[in-house]
């Protein structure tokens, strides 16, 4: 782990170089001051950060990314207000910005369905090629792993699979856990990026480009697993999902996700971007939509600025 921490230091020190080399050439480029705070954000480096995207907006006051970016970087320190009023100007001068509207939306306390598809492309775009390292590593995530187990467990070593769907499939960290138990195994996911990482995994028979949601409800296969591993913190409401999942169900399919939790009855939309749900919404789904629950289990999901996020794995079964 240490040695991936000091790959990705050096590979952020040398851009942070190439980013000085081209101050000297043209100082008042704003773009430059909006890129070097993107690299300072990888490294950490929030408050620099900030003053490099607050010195792209004074050379260009109608820079709306860099607005959206420094959004992003005051809602890391905890600047709600300051981060509200840079989204705020962000959405003004670019009304089109799924981000900067979802993340306003986010810190404001307001509750919506989901994340905009824009939004969730966007985000893995940027963050394909340092995915892998970035979650097992600095995030020490291992939902997938840990899915895997509980539903080992709950087969009794027993479980085959003819064939599979990975729902959110990213680069592919499930499909690399599962694939020795599915005969066919299909990934869907929203960026082309991230499915360029999951293809040099050669764990899936086939890769899909589409909103999740649009594949299941226009599908004709049935699926006897459905994977969704770190998925559902981008949607809220989950009855569509369930509705199409079911649609889509063989009879004794397994369903079997991760969320982050929350209490009450329902959901929430959280000042990260991200959704978390209560038990006792995915409870009443899961009555609903006619799975079972074989089994849920509470865990720590990922570090978020050092901080365990809290969340839970569920196993389904459709029982119709």
């Amino acid at each position: 782990m240490e040695s991936i921490r000091l790959n990705i230091k050096k590979r952020l020190d040398a851009a942070v170089a190439e980013h000085k080399k081209v101050f000297d050439v043209c100082p008042d480029q704003a773009e430059v001051y909006n890129s070097l705070g993107n690299t300072l954000i990888k490294e950490g480096e929030y408050a620099l950060a900030a003053a490099s995207f607050k010195r792209a907006i004074i050379i260009n006051p109608n820079y709306a990314s860099a607005y959206d970016n420094l959004g992003m970087v005051m809602n890391i320190q905890g600047e709600r207000f300051e981060a509200i009023s840079a989204y705020q100007k962000a959405v003004q001068l670019n009304p089109q910005s799924g981000s900067a509207k979802h993340m306003l939306a986010a810190i404001s306390g307001e509750i919506t369905e989901r994340a905009p598809v824009e939004y969730i492309k966007s985000l893995f775009d940027q963050y394909a090629a340092r995915f892998d390292e970035h979650l097992t590593g600095t995030l020490q995530y291992s939902a997938p792993h840990k899915l895997f187990h509980i539903l080992h467990q709950i087969t009794r070593g027993g479980m085959y699979f003819h064939n599979a769907v990975d729902l959110g499939c990213g680069t592919g960290l499930s499909g690399e856990s599962f694939r020795e138990v599915t005969a066919r195994l299909t990934g869907v996911d929203l960026s082309e990026k991230m499915l360029a990482e999951a293809d040099k995994k050669k764990v899936y028979d086939d890769l899909k480009e589409e909103d999740l949601v649009v594949f299941l409800e226009s599908c004709q296969q049935k699926f006897d697993l459905f994977l969704a591993a770190d998925v559902f913190v981008y949607f809220g409401d989950l009855n569509r999902i369930f509705q199409a999942v079911q649609s889509c169900a063989a009879k004794s399919a397994f369903f079997i996700f991760s969320v982050e939790s929350c209490k009450g009855r329902m959901y929430a939309l959280n000042p990260t971007g991200r959704y978390s749900h209560s038990r006792a919404y995915l409870f009443d789904l899961t009555t609903k939509y006619g799975f079972s629950v074989e089994a849920v289990c509470s865990f720590e999901i990922r570090k978020e600025i050092g901080q365990w996020i809290m969340g839970d794995h569920f196993i389904l079964l459709y029982r119709h």
